[in-house]
């Protein structure tokens, strides 16, 4: 152990070392170390072994106490030590401090020439290595050079050509070793007088690089190639120009492609008409202008029975010939042409003092009669066409265009071979209904959709033997839109049969008081495949249900309807036959179908009663009627009932079911 003075001499020596030097070892660790080698260093001296004192310096710089400032400090504490021995005179004290300071003098001086030896093979070895890797790059550049896919030529600052690699010279289709003495005479005439510029911007330095994308050399026979020109500057020390490397990409064959892709972009590859986008451009071109023109919209008719009757290929004939046709037709009256669609067309027409638009769709469908010979035999098109006359200034081409599409869906509906004009204000009203449409799935899913149930009465007595289901829309703009224009909006929608399925089992959960629910299915929802299931699926739960299927759905013979109706009956489900007399047909199909149990009579045939006198000749028929479909054993249901005189009249002609607003609020 050291004694207590040795032990607070090497803390302080610690402390005093630590103020000088930073190393990477915890105090307590750094006094143990010198504590340590005040007890070497004091065993030495006892023992008269002075100078194996010098060990103590040397170990003094391994710690990392190197530095002329810490033998300064270490001195007089060691001295301080040294002279605490009883036994050891001044002279041996100087002798041991001495031998101190040689030891650590000799170890700094050996650690310095260890790093300086260190240091220097270390830069020997790099240099070894730089001039190994710049021979590595130049025997690299010089493969790539030579090897390279893209054309390069090294030459002066003045531009004269030092050396150029075969790829330029195919590139350029030169022979070997025949490329002109500058890289200016490489330069198509028109582009030559811009690169000469560039080049000097580089070899001034006003420049890091010279990359042009788009740029034209000369072939040897005079002929322009597309490259892209990289240059780079080959510079000393000093920064001066030494020589320039110039790449030349060919892009002649991308410059083609690219242009043929930029004509693509605006054409139909079919017809080689404009495409949609390039009519919709001019189109806006012509309305900012506030021109007087026409637009028409035309889609044919019958192209789908072409391509599957004679085949696809067939179907691309008559689309080429259409488009020849629809040019020839519009000829020397200024007009563009374009192919918008699959099966649709557009034409662009001005107006002039003799222009005769409503003479334009009879010319198109007479032109596009004629035959056109294909797969062995002549086929010819139709076309249904929309017209937008005159539009307003500033128009935008796709609320025209939607306008024109709209029409052309309406006219189709009518017939083939139809042309009509856009109205305003029918445009306007189909779009509000068709933007109610597409908002029905979000309605559905926000809870705005309900189902109210209806009270039908057995007539005259009064009894509720039915719960009519109908579905009720709480619009936030438009208030509640009621079962008919729901239905008018399903229509146009792929949410009639799930919805139908949705109101079924909201009809059977319903707390009616015993009333079986009846529902009236659209045309689409009766032909349902999955229709048989869904009622299945509903019944499980007890109770009765009651499905009305209009005769639009079962007046064709072995309908999918019609086979529902089958099954139906077997499940037990009462059916009644909705829109009932509105066509001569009613009446043979109901004759056919013995499965129905009741007939509903369509809304308009209610409605034209209550307009009609009595010696209408309809009147007269509905008179007639009810009773006979009466003997037949099947009830007959009268909707609407606004008022008493109403109900009375149709109680009086026979009817035994009736429902309708007077006929008080509804169930649920």
């Amino acid at each position: 152990m050291t004694s207590p003075p040795r032990a607070e001499l090497a803390v302080g020596w610690a402390t005093a070392l630590s103020a000088l030097v930073f190393v990477p070892t915890p105090h307590e660790d750094v006094e143990a170390e010198l504590g340590a080698l005040l007890d070497d260093m004091l065993a030495h001296a006892r023992a008269g072994d002075h100078t194996a004192a010098a060990g103590i310096g040397a170990r003094l710089v391994d710690a990392g106490f190197a530095t002329a400032d810490c033998l300064r400090v270490s001195l007089p504490l060691l001295r301080r030590a040294l002279t605490a021995l009883p036994d050891l005179d001044d002279a041996a004290v100087a002798e041991v401090v001495a031998a101190v300071a040689v030891g650590f003098t000799e170890a700094s001086r050996e650690r310095v020439f260890t790093e300086q030896r260190g240091l220097r093979e270390s830069l020997l070895h790099r240099r070894e290595n730089a001039e190994r890797e710049l021979a590595a790059v130049e025997e690299r550049f010089e493969a790539v050079f030579a090897a390279a896919v893209q054309g390069m030529v090294l030459s002066t600052p003045d531009g004269r050509v030092l050396r150029a690699n075969e790829a330029l010279e195919v590139v350029l289709e030169h022979p070997a070793g025949t490329l002109p003495g500058t890289v200016a005479d490489l330069f198509h005439p028109e582009d030559r007088a811009y690169l000469v510029d560039r080049y000097a911007e580089l070899v001034a330095g006003d420049c890091a690089r010279v990359d042009e994308q788009r740029i034209r050399f000369l072939r040897r026979d005079g002929e322009p190639v597309w490259v892209r020109v990289v240059v780079l500057p080959l510079r000393d020390r000093d920064g001066a120009t030494t020589g320039l490397v110039t790449m030349v990409g060919d892009f002649t064959d991308l410059h083609l492609l690219e242009h043929k892709m930029s004509f693509q972009d605006t054409h139909d590859l079919l017809t080689g008409l404009p495409n949609r986008d390039a009519f919709v451009g001019r189109l806006e071109e012509a309305l900012e202008t506030g021109a007087e023109l026409s637009v028409l919209h035309l889609g044919l008719d019958d192209l789908a029975v072409v391509n599957d009757g004679l085949g696809r290929a067939a179907g691309d004939r008559v689309l080429r010939e259409v488009a020849n046709r629809l040019e020839s037709v519009v000829e020397g009256r200024g007009a563009a042409v374009a192919r918008i669609g699959g099966d649709e067309f557009a034409v662009l027409l001005p107006h002039t003092p003799t222009t005769r638009v409503g003479d334009l769709p009879a010319e198109i469908n007479d032109a596009l009669a004629e035959p056109t010979y294909v797969a062995g035999g002549g086929t010819a098109a139709s076309a249904t066409i929309a017209v937008a006359r005159l539009p307003a200034r500033g128009t935008r081409p796709e609320e025209l265009l939607a306008a024109t599409d709209a029409e052309l869906r309406a006219l189709k509906a009518q017939g083939k071979r139809q042309w009509g004009l856009v109205d305003a204000d029918e445009n306007a009203r189909r779009r509000e209904h068709h933007r109610l449409a597409a908002s029905i799935p979000g309605a559905w899913e926000s809870g705005e959709l309900s189902v109210e149930f209806e009270r039908v009465l057995a007539v005259p007595s009064g009894e509720v033997v039915a719960a009519r289901a109908l579905l009720r829309w709480d619009h936030p703009d438009h208030g509640r839109l009621d079962d008919a224009r729901c239905r008018a909006l399903l229509a146009d929608t792929g949410l009639g049969v799930p919805l139908g399925h949705w109101v079924m089992e909201r009809a059977l959960d319903a707390d009616l008081g015993g009333v079986p629910p009846y529902l009236e299915l659209t045309v689409e929802q009766a032909a349902d495949p999955d229709l048989v299931a869904a009622v299945s699926r509903v019944l499980t739960t007890g109770g009765a249900l009651e499905l009305g299927l209009p005769v639009a759905a079962l007046c064709e013979v072995d309908s999918p309807a019609e086979e529902n109706l089958g099954v139906l009956v077997d499940l037990g489900v009462r059916t009644v036959l909705t829109g009932f007399g509105r066509t001569r047909g009613d009446l043979a199909c109901l004759e056919d179908l013995g499965d129905l149990r009741a007939v509903s009579l369509d809304a308009t045939v209610v409605s034209r009663v209550a307009r009609a006198d009595g010696s209408s000749m309809f009147v007269r028929a509905i008179r007639d009627l009810v009773p006979m479909v009466r003997d037949t054993g099947r009830s007959v249901i009268a909707g609407g009932i606004t008022d008493a005189a109403q109900l009375d009249w149709w109680v009086s002609v026979g009817v035994d079911r009736a429902f309708g607003p007077h006929l008080g609020e509804p169930l649920v």
